[in-house]
């Protein structure tokens, strides 16, 4: 077991239990959401559960264009850091 492994799993188990982005970050040191995304690895069991979370909070129709715009988004990046 390394340090590395160590955060990776740090990282993953508390978004896992409830902890907010922000608050693992600061728990890790992490300055940059992109090194962030990187450490904490989504299940896709937990992908599932939270779209359906934000659905029923903005209803069917702001969930297809919340996905579309994230789609959007997705094929326009380029890959640089903010």
């Amino acid at each position: 077991m390394t340090h590395h492994i160590l955060r990776h799993c740090n990282s993953t188990h508390n978004r896992e239990n409830g902890a907010k982005d922000y608050e693992v970050m600061a728990l890790l040191g992490q300055q940059s959401t992109k090194i962030h995304t990187i450490y904490t690895h989504a299940d896709w069991q937990n992908i599932v559960a939270a779209t359906a979370r934000l659905g029923a909070a903005i209803g069917q129709d702001g969930l297809s264009a919340w996905l579309s715009a994230q789609r959007q988004q997705a094929d326009s990046s380029d890959g640089t850091e903010d």
